[in-house]
């Protein structure tokens, strides 16, 4: 069953009546169900669209359709929307969307898993991949690369980037992250080392990156958790649901964002921070400035007419630049 709070309703009601296609409803699916990195995808769709096997919500002014694959995951779901100045977020939290817990299962099944859940994947678009060799008895992961990242010049980039840091975020009891490919410059083994996967950035536009900037900094430091924050549920899965077509409710939901970053800033003030915290606090200060300028209204802000000079792409590689 879902639950669906009287604020979506009304807001669904209203985004359905502004469409000029009869029938139109609103269709619920997940992406990547049963993975780590699942989400929740809603969209428009049409009577034809329909595969006819959808799990069908009768609501008051449209029809929301449930992917059938897609309902075991959405069972427990709710959806809410909450309004803020000029637009608003809505939000969906389907506790079993992500399937078992990443803490269920043998160490050898969960590390394979985020091996061919998250990493690999990502390495796939660019012709690699990497396999389990073994997990010794210190606990060291030991890793195999193939496919393009043998003998490929990025290997180095690629390891650096995280994916031992990703591996030791699931499955804590890690140690090490090893090389066992030999692909690096001769060496034999070498321990990973790094933050994210390079090899994975991806250029991300504001929202992207202000919602995951924020959202890094209040899962490291505590005090940024309690901040109040009102333009997106940040503990949520997946991009803020918008009217993109609407420039008013693109321009708000810019606002909010930005207005959240800077509260969580300014919270901060003062609070002792580790370098891993500082860097964090650090990159959102950068993201909530470098494509951002005040509006006509006090505590309003736009998208800047401008390419900021070293304009950061992307919050996985903060590195990444923007080309001239």
């Amino acid at each position: 069953m879902i639950e669906i709070s009287p604020s979506a309703l009304d807001y669904f009601r209203r985004l359905v009546a502004q469409q000029d296609e009869p029938g139109v409803g609103i269709r619920l699916s997940a992406l990547r169900a049963g993975t780590p990195s699942a989400d929740a995808k809603l969209e428009f769709c049409l009577p034809h669209e329909l595969q006819g096997d959808e799990w069908a919500i009768e609501c008051d002014g449209f029809v929301l359709h449930v992917e059938s694959a897609s309902v075991p995951y959405f069972d427990g779901a709710s959806i809410d929307f909450t309004a803020a100045l000029g637009g608003g977020q809505v939000s969906i939290r389907a506790p079993r969307i992500k399937g078992s817990a990443p803490g269920s299962g043998s160490m050898f099944e969960r590390v394979r898993g985020v091996l061919d859940e998250e990493i690999n994947p990502q390495l796939a678009s660019h012709g690699g991949r990497v396999s389990l060799e073994e997990i010794t008895a210190d606990l060291d992961v030991v890793l195999r690369f193939g496919g393009g990242c043998h003998g490929c010049g990025m290997v180095d980039a690629t390891l650096r980037g995280g994916v031992e840091q990703t591996l030791r975020q699931r499955v804590p009891e890690i140690r090490a992250v090893i090389d066992a490919t030999g692909v690096l410059k001769g060496k034999r083994r070498r321990a990973l080392d790094s933050t994210l996967l390079d090899d994975a950035v991806a250029t991300q536009d504001t929202v992207t990156q202000l919602v995951s900037a924020i959202r890094r900094v209040r899962r490291l430091v505590p005090e940024a958790a309690e901040v109040a924050v009102t333009a997106h549920d940040y503990d949520a899965s997946g991009k803020p649901v918008c009217a993109w077509d609407d420039p008013d409710a693109k321009a708000a939901l810019v606002s909010g964002l930005v207005n959240d970053a800077h509260r969580v800033i300014d919270a901060l003030d003062g609070v002792a921070l580790d370098d891993t915290q500082a860097d964090a606090v650090g990159l959102l200060a950068l993201v909530a400035g470098q494509d951002v300028e005040p509006g006509d209204e006090d505590g309003t802000w736009r998208i800047a007419r401008r390419v900021a000079p070293d304009r950061v792409i992307s919050t996985v590689d903060p590195e990444s630049r923007h080309m001239h």
